[in-house]
């Protein structure tokens, strides 16, 4: 996680607090997880659409920050973990194959 904190201080990116947050949430650091996908789904979501120089469209990235984000705030005991689901859901929640969908499901029946 470090390695990703100096890289994204010399050259930020996108994708690179996108991938600082799934690095902190996996360490189980909420606070700084929530942070990083609050910023990548706020302040910089537009950034979301062209994330590399050739030009394919990346926008494929913003439904998993949601997700993401939902996991922390869910680890963070927030309320607004739900939030996040549901605007997962509302993007790919029609998907028979996403795994993300089916977690979320039995997340949300608990």
């Amino acid at each position: 996680m470090t390695l990703l904190r100096e890289a994204n201080e010399r050259f930020d990116t996108w994708i690179g607090g996108f991938d600082l947050g799934r690095a902190s949430l996996a360490a189980g650091l909420f606070p700084q997880a929530d942070g990083a996908f609050d910023t990548c789904l706020n302040a910089r979501r537009g950034e979301a659409l062209a994330l590399f120089v050739d030009e394919e469209p990346t926008f494929a990235y913003l439904p998993a920050a949601h997700y993401y984000q939902g996991l922390a705030r869910e680890g963070l005991g927030t309320a607004g973990f739900r939030e996040s689901y549901d605007r997962y859901l509302d993007i790919r929640g029609r998907s028979e194959e996403d795994p993300f969908v089916k977690d979320l499901r039995e997340r949300l029946d608990r």
